[in-house]
């Protein structure tokens, strides 16, 4: 909705009743704790480079996105805006291995909503990025989205 309003269009109306009225997901999170032991999550509503970041230090554990699996959920595919931009209001979980394949149709049909892989936890610290064509995760330098302080080329919150 926002990207739509600073483009000068109108949003989604569905985009934009998600961003006026946010949902808090605390039933979703409750069940992703209970059903499959969700071992960390957040709020996302900076951007997954800053809120990966907050969930990666506080466990002590390093955060490894995949440019692939981001480019399948992100806002017209758009890395960029879903690594560094805002205003998402969703949440950001950690399971344990194989916990996830087996609960997002069970997600799904519970809560009418999809649970979208986007990368894995490993060790070390830090956020990385798994480039598209493969090879070793690359370490992130910027965070996510600041509302005071946004980068100059930093894309607009999604």
């Amino acid at each position: 909705a926002l990207r739509a309003w600073t483009d000068g269009a109108d949003p989604d109306p569905r985009a934009r009743a998600a961003f006026a009225r946010p949902h808090p997901r605390i039933r979703e999170a409750r069940w992703l704790v209970e059903a499959l032991g969700a071992r960390g999550g957040l709020d996302l509503s900076d951007g997954l480079a800053g809120d990966a970041a907050h969930l990666a230090t506080a466990s002590g554990v390093a955060v490894h996105l995949d440019e692939n699996q981001l480019r399948k959920v992100a806002f017209q595919g758009e890395v960029e805006g879903a690594l560094h931009g805002g205003e998402d209001y969703e949440l950001l979980v950690a399971l344990p291995p194989g916990r996830g394949r087996g609960g997002v149709e069970e997600f799904r049909e519970r809560f009418d909503l999809v649970m979208s892989p986007v990368g894995r936890v490993a060790a070390g610290s830090g956020v990385h990025l798994v480039p598209s064509g493969g090879g070793d995760p690359e370490p992130l330098r910027r965070g996510g989205w600041d509302h005071f302080h946004p980068a100059p080329d930093s894309p607009r919150p999604s």
